[in-house]
């Protein structure tokens, strides 16, 4: 059989199953913590869009590339808190600097089984690793590379749909440049 058949015969048997996990939900909201939430700790639009999807009653993790296990979650936890966005601890996921964070989102698609899922960064690596590792488990994949230069600036956004083609599409420089002006005049 064609891989694209495979995938979809994966997916019927996988709505099909009746072993269905209660915490399946619609949407599944990821982000990166330095410079996709915050820079010099100062939040980003991410983090607003974070907090609304937050307050609608979508899931939303965080998955960065800190050292596991050296206090790293708490101290994420508590900057989002000062910013409004209240997160669990356990919803926060540390890879360390050499682990690519695909397996991670994977897992927590996995969990949810949403229709949608939206992952944020701002290294192109760890964008490939989700891809790779999840445009074949979630019927809509959104995947926004942004800027490592230009806090909160998106490079690329990478999409896969239900056939499992993937599309890219990068902003012109016009709407960079509009970007960067608002930016600019909001003071992030």
């Amino acid at each position: 059989m064609s891989r694209r058949l495979d995938i979809l015969l994966e997916r019927a048997r996988r709505v099909l199953d009746n072993t269905v996990n209660d915490a399946m939900s619609e949407e599944l909201f990821i982000f990166d913590f330095d410079k996709t939430l915050q820079h010099n700790y100062k939040p980003l639009q991410c983090a607003d869009i974070m907090k609304q999807h937050q307050e609608a009653g979508f899931p939303c993790y965080i998955v960065t590339a800190r050292d596991p296990n050296k206090g790293q979650e708490k101290h994420i936890k508590d900057v989002c808190k000062r910013w409004g966005i209240n997160i669990n601890q356990k919803d926060i996921f540390c890879t360390g600097h050499d682990n690519p964070k695909g397996p991670v989102v994977r897992k927590l698609i996995d969990k949810h089984r949403p229709y949608k899922c939206t992952f944020w960064d701002d290294k192109e690596e760890n964008c490939e690793s989700v891809y790779e590792n999840c445009f074949d488990v979630v019927d809509d994949l959104h995947i926004y590379f942004l800027s490592s230069a230009i806090p909160g600036d998106i490079r690329k956004e990478i999409k896969c749909g239900p056939d499992n083609e993937r599309s890219e599409t990068k902003p012109s420089l016009q709407e960079r440049r509009l970007f960067r002006n608002w930016r600019r005049l909001s003071g992030i």
